[in-house]
Parts: structure tokens; C-alpha cells; sequence
């Protein structure tokens, strides 16, 4: 019962946001991180790509979407009006500096080591005397830099893969999911480090109402179960 009134305060709301949010367009940044974007036969998908555009299109929002390099991406969403990014991490030093529509999923931070060499961590500070490989400007990166530990920051995600099974860093600190999705018998996962949660970041020149607006299209698929249908087709 809860997801068929899910589902009708969805179309009701979606058929009355086509009309109010008319003539509202924005551009829409993601990166190449399987399973949440990525590009395939030219066409951005994925869990996090789907759902923000049903929750788009829902809403009666225009836009478009664009694959860049993730310090790009969410350097253009801080500076550039009208412009997003996803999938963002949010955390304390991050919510001040857009609009927040979320979630749109939620992970685990883990440390990762090579099968050939699993290293014992019990605590984060245990990682100190390893060097860890990060990808640009991510919030695991920022979260490895706080804590102070000896980081080697990559632009490629998937270097610090090829990176570890060579033994150029000791450990790589990624999310459980995106570990998952590869089904590397040569990788291990050897700490969680923190739980996160995810979201589009917007612009702060975007207006509230559209915020507002898309916000509400994305709690109605998350009510209706819609959102961990798309999470289970790309799993």
C-alpha cells in the first residue's frame, strides 16, 4: 500500500513539476566510477546515473549530462551556475559549498591490499605505515589526507589498481561496492574505514525551488523501491 501511494504522489507531483519547472535546464557532471557512472556504447548509465535522471525527468527539470575527470567535474559545479555533480560524497567540509539533493546511495570507504600481500589493519591509524594510493581529489583522498596518512594520488581510478597488484603502493582506499563490482580474487579488503552517504551537489545559484522539486522525485522512487531496483540491476 505504501509503495502504490508512493507511486501516485510520484506522477501527481511529477505532471504538476513539468509545468512549474519549465524552461529550468542544467548541466549535469559525473566521472567514469562503474557501477554509479560510466560511459557504455556512448551513453552515460549507471546505478547513480539512472536514478538522477528518473529523478530528473520526474521532476520536469531539463538537462544534460557529462562525463569529465572527477577534480573537473567538481571543481565546474562549485564555479559554474546552473551545473551539478554527482555522485558526491557528503561530508561536513563539503555541505557549505552547494545544494544537496540526496541520497542517492550509501557505501563503505574501505582499504584495499594486494591477495599476495594482505596486510593486517586493525585501525586506521595501523595504515600509517603504508602508502596509500588515492584518486584525485575524491573524498577518500580527503579523508586519508586529514588523517595524515601517506597518500599517492592518481587522476585514473583504476591506476591504483594496476598500482597495488605491482606493488607500487601497499594499499588503495576505494568503496566497498566498487570493489565488489570488480570480483578481483587478487584484491582484499582488509578495513572499513567510515560509512558515507551520497547525493548530487549543485551549484548554489540553483534555485531552491527546483532543488525542492527534484528532491521530492527522488524520495518517491526511494519510496516506491524504484531506486534499489536500479542499485539491483547493476549489480
Amino acid at each position: 500500500m505504501t509503495s502504490l501511494k508512493a507511486l501516485i504522489c510520484s506522477a501527481a507531483f511529477a505532471s504538476f513539476a513539468s509545468v512549474s519547472m519549465a524552461g529550468t535546464t542544467l548541466t549535469l557532471l559525473t566521472e567514469e566510477y562503474p557501477p554509479y557512472n560510466f560511459t557504455e556504447n556512448g551513453e552515460i548509465v549507471g546505478s547513480a546515473t539512472d536514478l538522477v535522471r528518473e529523478a530528473m525527468d520526474a521532476a520536469g527539470v531539463g538537462y544534460t549530462i557529462k562525463s569529465l575527470p572527477w577534480a573537473r567535474a567538481f571543481s565546474n559545479a562549485q564555479k559554474d551556475p546552473g551545473t551539478c555533480v554527482f555522485t558526491t560524497n557528503i561530508t561536513e567540509k563539503r555541505r557549505p559549498l552547494f545544494k544537496w539533493i540526496s541520497p542517492l546511495l550509501a557505501n563503505q570507504m574501505v582499504l584495499v591490499a594486494s591477495a599476495s600481500n594482505p596486510i593486517t589493519i586493525n585501525s586506521l591509524e595501523d595504515a600509517r605505515a603504508y602508502t596509500i594510493g588515492t584518486y584525485t581529489d575524491d573524498v577518500a583522498e580527503t579523508h586519508m589526507k586529514d588523517a595524515g596518512m601517506n597518500t599517492v594520488s592518481t587522476a585514473k581510478e583504476e591506476l591504483n589498481i594496476k598500482k597495488l597488484k605491482a606493488g607500487r603502493i601497499d594499499l588503495w582506499v576505494t568503496f566497498r561496492e566498487r570493489l565488489n563490482l570488480l570480483n578481483d580474487p587478487d584484491l582484499v579488503e582488509v578495513f572499513m574505514v567510515d560509512e558515507t552517504v551520497a547525493g548530487v551537489a549543485c551549484n548554489l545559484s540553483v534555485d531552491d525551488a527546483t532543488i525542492a522539486s527534484i528532491q521530492a522525485s527522488l524520495d518517491a522512487l526511494i519510496a516506491s523501491g524504484r531506486a534499489a531496483d536500479i542499485k539491483a540491476s547493476y549489480r
